[in-house]
């Protein structure tokens, strides 16, 4: 794929900060978008892209103090700068966005975010430069002064609709201020009204272009979620009356207050007034003898405004003996003198209880001189820890399948190495993959297979056993390691102190377990049990995610001195590279017609 635009994650977070640098002046501004919004645009949405892609530079509340914005060539401005904000409009803020402006060095963000969520980014930034204090005076004041003639919504004077997007995107705060000031022929309040009201007035005008985040918080409706929570445990008597339910609502990414509610007697639940727009979904969790279950899927209300769900819970166990693993793919490595280790294992509960266990539940063997232990799981970070070269889990494992993404480093000194671990449950798929760069490995009692290759072209040795006992070894012995910054198969090389991992980690199991032919179990947001189905796009959808989240990986550890100059440089510059890539692919499958819609 053409490299020619590197340099747009590079710079991509410095996207609004150039804009910013130097007000916008009336008169001055570009005409109507191109590209309107589809649906309108929402501050709420806008919050979730924001934060994945700007707090660095523009921080968390959008004051210009983001971590890396010391680095800068000049420090952002702040968001909440209100006299500033009210300088510029939608339509210039959307224009750079799409387009960029390469001597300021911003790059486009066409690629990376869609028309709408673009225009919803654009007014989450926008939404920072006023409060809802302040909209809710304009509002009282715009329904007794200007509702009469412009209507509730603003659409009242077809000449004059102040719902219209493509005109109001090309006015600023400052532009509607003025008309407030100085009305027309027939409108006078210059007199009636301070300036303080006109300006909120125009906030709330604003409002009919987009919807701010705490309306979308609010929102109401006539949509019903109900159910009934089913104990799953054979024979069991249980009372299901009491159970905590709980309803977590989405908006896009963007999660807001989860709705609470008990059980009846019988097990069955009802929540009322959910909106039903089909930017929303919502989870659903039960909570049974201090374990929480899910629903295995997002419910939507967009077709339907209600939907009747069964929720099961079980009864707990302290006997292990259903607990198994049905895949465990062991995937090698070398950067910097260093085995870098991820390790994919599918967990099978096939009981009809809830493993607890005596307060540990899952256990992970590691290899001799393993460090720097980590799951992609939050929540395991949290509630692991190390005994005897065994990472031990306090998580309860319902039935069904549970997905544990694993990664750990192991120094070496010398040319070879014995990587030894002990097998700890019964395995019915072993699989071990090293990077093919000029490693010889004596693999044991495993069967060497045809090495695999990724989508960009790393190539793996590839070895497998089905059907291994718990308490027999995994023992690999691998000569000729390479030294110094390798890291062939990943394209990137580590840091001296192994904090930075290894680049795409997420990105390079799922490539590689795709390449063997396996599924991917859906992300944990709600569900560790239901199969997705992976189209092309989903899967580039899911990398791109993966990489930027190893993006803000590194850029944490750079940021805290753990990551040497040049490493960080080289480190950034590929993952940059792979995610245009990345992006390039998607535009090929959205301009194709294969995309979704």
């Amino acid at each position: 794929m053409k490299r020619t635009i590197t340099a747009v994650i590079a710079v991509a977070t410095l996207l609004l900060i150039t804009l910013l640098m130097s007000p916008l002046r009336v008169g001055a501004q570009p005409p109507a978008p191109e590209e309107l919004p589809a649906e309108m645009p929402s501050a709420l949405r806008g919050r979730a892209i924001y934060e994945a892609r700007c707090t660095r530079c523009h921080g968390p509340q959008g004051a210009g103090d983001g971590a890396m914005a010391a680095q800068l060539p000049a420090p952002p401005p702040s968001f909440l700068d209100v006299e500033h904000m009210r300088q510029v409009t939608p339509a210039a803020y959307f224009d750079l966005i799409t387009n960029g402006n390469l001597d300021a060095l911003m790059p486009p963000w066409r690629e990376a975010l869609s028309a709408q969520e673009r225009w919803d980014v654009l007014f989450y930034v926008w939404s920072l430069g006023t409060t809802r204090e302040q909209i809710d005076a304009g509002k009282a004041i715009y329904s007794q002064t200007c509702a009469e003639c412009h209507g509730e919504a603003g659409n009242k004077i077809d000449t004059v609709d102040l719902s219209d997007q493509a005109t109001l995107a090309t006015l600023s705060q400052a532009d509607l201020f003025a008309s407030v000031r100085d009305g027309h022929a027939d409108t006078d309040f210059k007199d009636s009204l301070t300036d303080d009201e006109r300006w909120a007035v125009v906030d709330y005008v604003r409002t009919f272009t987009y919807e701010p985040a705490f309306a979308a918080e609010e929102a109401t409706g006539d949509g019903v979620i109900e159910g009934q929570v089913v104990d799953g445990t054979a024979g069991a008597q249980a009372d299901l009356g009491g159970i905590e339910v709980t309803l977590f609502p989405f908006v896009g990414q963007s999660t807001l207050t989860p709705i609470t509610t008990t059980t009846a007697p019988d097990g069955s639940f009802r929540i009322e007034g959910l909106a039903t727009g089909t930017d929303r979904n919502y989870g659903l969790q039960a909570t049974y003898q201090g374990v929480d279950y899910f629903h295995p899927e997002l419910i939507s209300l967009s077709d339907s405004p209600s939907a009747t769900v069964t929720l099961h819970v079980y009864e707990t166990t302290t006997d292990e003996s259903a607990i198994s693993v049905d895949r465990n793919h062991v995937i090698i490595d070398f950067a910097n003198n260093q085995l870098q280790v991820a390790e994919l294992y599918i967990f099978r509960n096939s009981g009809d209880r809830t493993y607890i266990g005596d307060g540990a539940t899952l256990r992970f063997a590691l290899p001799a001189g393993a460090q720097n232990v980590r799951f992609d799981d939050p929540r395991m970070n949290q509630s692991t820890g190390l005994e005897d070269n065994q990472v031990v889990d306090t998580l309860p494992v319902p039935p069904g399948n549970r997905q544990v993404l694993l990664s750990y480093s192991v120094p070496y000194d010398g040319r070879s190495i014995s990587f030894e671990k002990q097998i700890l449950y019964q395995t019915q798929n072993l699989n071990v993959l090293i990077s093919d760069v000029g490693v010889e490995v004596d693999a044991g009692s495993l069967t060497t297979e045809a090495p695999v290759s990724t989508q960009n072209n790393a190539r793996f040795l590839n070895y497998t056993r089905q059907n291994v006992p718990a308490g027999e070894k995994l023992s690999l012995k691998l000569s000729n390691l390479p030294r110094g910054s390798t890291a062939a198969a990943a394209g990137v090389p580590a840091d001296q102190s192994g904090k930075l991992r290894w680049f795409g980690l997420g990105f390079l199991v799922i490539a590689l377990t795709l390449a063997l032919g396996y599924p991917v179990l859906r992300p944990r947001l709600l569900s560790e049990e239901a199969l997705m189905e992976d189209t092309a796009e989903v899967v580039l959808r899911r990398q791109r995610q993966m990489l930027l989240e190893e993006l803000a990986e590194l850029d944490d550890a750079y940021e805290a001195g753990e990551v040497a100059e040049s490493n960080y440089i080289d480190a950034r510059a590929e993952i940059k590279a792979d995610l245009i890539d990345i992006m390039q692919q998607l535009r090929d499958i959205e301009e194709s017609g294969q995309g979704s819609q």
